[in-house]
């Protein structure tokens, strides 16, 4: 919850891309991370099926931040590997404007993540946050 609020307070260059700070040297060992973006990410397929796949509630966005979790909670961390490289194609971060009902859609799952894993104080006072930063 604090880091949605560090978001709103701090500069995109100042609060992004603190793996590209860690580790120092150009290839460092593969570190583990909280979760890995499903733009880009391999997972062992019974892994997957061992977890269910991703959760049907979370039309967009938010089901990989959820694997991770799940998988992690059953001895399955994720891991951040520098040598590995993608393209992301038109990723929502790269959009100088992105539309209101993107922004819409990744606040309904940011919230039912809320829902699902965090206390329902959190949950609230995210739902309070959202409501009042669309009402801007």
């Amino acid at each position: 919850l604090l880091s949605l609020v560090w978001r709103r307070v701090v500069p995109r260059a100042r609060r992004k891309y603190y793996l590209a700070r860690a580790g120092g040297g150009a290839d460092p060992a593969p570190m583990i991370v909280d979760w890995v973006t499903g733009a880009f990410f391999a997972i062992r397929r019974e892994v997957f099926e061992r977890l269910g796949g991703f959760d049907d509630r979370f039309f967009l966005y938010y089901e990989d931040v959820d694997l991770c979790l799940r998988a992690r909670c059953e001895g399955f961390p994720a891991y951040y590997v520098r040598a590995a490289r993608a393209f992301h194609h038109n990723p929502y971060a790269g959009r100088s404007a992105p539309s209101q009902e993107l922004k819409d859609i990744i606040g309904a799952s940011r919230l039912s993540y809320f829902r699902k894993h965090r206390s329902s104080w959190e949950a609230l006072s995210l739902q309070v946050l959202q409501s009042l930063a669309r009402a801007r």
